[in-house]
């Protein structure tokens, strides 16, 4: 009886520092530097036409994202199984992928490492991803998109905006990624990036002032196993703060193990390793990083 009331007792103790690591953001999101060539692309003057024009938006003047924007047409949503366009729900412009030609290619930036580091976990990160360019959009002052649900995921391109904060909630919790706040205090160019799975509600805020404009892309799965992906990037562990408060606070009970014993965290992610273990360490990622860094921390 009294290992039974022991156990429990220690899985109780143990329930906020489960829930820390497994209770993350369902999104990634940050900056990522680039260099300046990456923002320069050219966009048909009119979808029809063949007439082009260049711009960077690293360092793009108000009227040249006017021009972009007059280039573009009202943005449409989807709506049960129709494809909408309602200002009242959703206020911007949009330009077709084949409208458009962009130099940044995503497979050559550290982007598809941070989404399989920080929001793939178990055998989805054994998975390959196809990532598609779906589209651009423009959101000018009075722009806005409520709440919806879809499967785009974008990056933000550094162009002088206020409001525009994106809003995540999933099941009862909200989160505000405010691109044109973190971009702003970037002296180099840089880009804004946001990574979600399709079941996530989000809505564009009111773009008070400026542009904000986007590159969308769809991601899916693929057939095949992922390609060998670099494991020195060390992006933010979104949840570690709350995790080592819970850890510390476990570590502070003294009548957890009382009499000793062993505490061991199970791995979240599929590793490629076989037998050796002994450099295990520097290949964790998101959630299994979390734990080791934040224990080594901590002493």
């Amino acid at each position: 009886m009294y290992s039974e009331i022991s156990a429990t007792r220690t899985q109780k103790q143990l329930t906020p520092v489960r829930e820390s690591i497994t209770a993350k953001p369902p999104y990634v999101s940050g900056t990522l530097e680039l260099p300046a060539s990456c923002f320069s692309f050219l966009y048909r003057i009119t979808k029809d036409g063949h007439d082009a024009r260049h711009i960077n938006l690293a360092d793009a003047t108000p009227d040249e994202l006017e021009k972009l924007t007059r280039a573009c047409e009202p943005a449409s949503f989807g709506r049960k199984q129709e494809t909408v366009k309602d200002e009242n729900y959703r206020k911007a412009v949009k330009m077709d992928s084949e409208c458009f030609s962009p130099m940044l290619d995503v497979f050559h930036t550290d982007l598809v490492n941070i989404i399989y580091d920080c929001l793939l976990e178990g055998t989805q990160s054994t998975k390959r991803i196809k990532i598609e360019l779906y589209k651009l959009n423009v959101y000018d002052k009075g722009s806005f998109f409520k709440p919806h649900v879809d499967t785009p995921r974008s990056k933000n391109i550094p162009t002088p905006h206020e409001g525009g904060a994106l809003h995540f909630r999933h099941r009862s919790q909200e989160w505000i990624f405010d691109s044109g706040q973190v971009l702003a205090a970037k002296d180099k160019p840089s880009i804004g990036y946001a990574s979600f799975f399709s079941d996530i509600e989000h809505e564009v805020a009111p773009v008070t002032s400026g542009h904000r404009v986007t590159l969308t892309y769809n991601l899916y799965f693929d057939d095949g196993p992922v390609s060998a992906v670099s494991m020195d990037l060390s992006p933010p562990l979104v949840n570690e703060r709350a995790f080592r408060e819970a850890f510390t606070t476990l570590l502070e009970d003294q009548e957890f193990l009382a009499e000793g014993g062993t505490l061991a965290f199970g791995l979240r992610h599929v590793y490629p390793i076989k037998d050796d273990l002994k450099h295990v360490h520097s290949v964790l990622k998101g959630c299994d990083a979390l734990v080791y860094q934040s224990v080594r921390a901590l002493g």
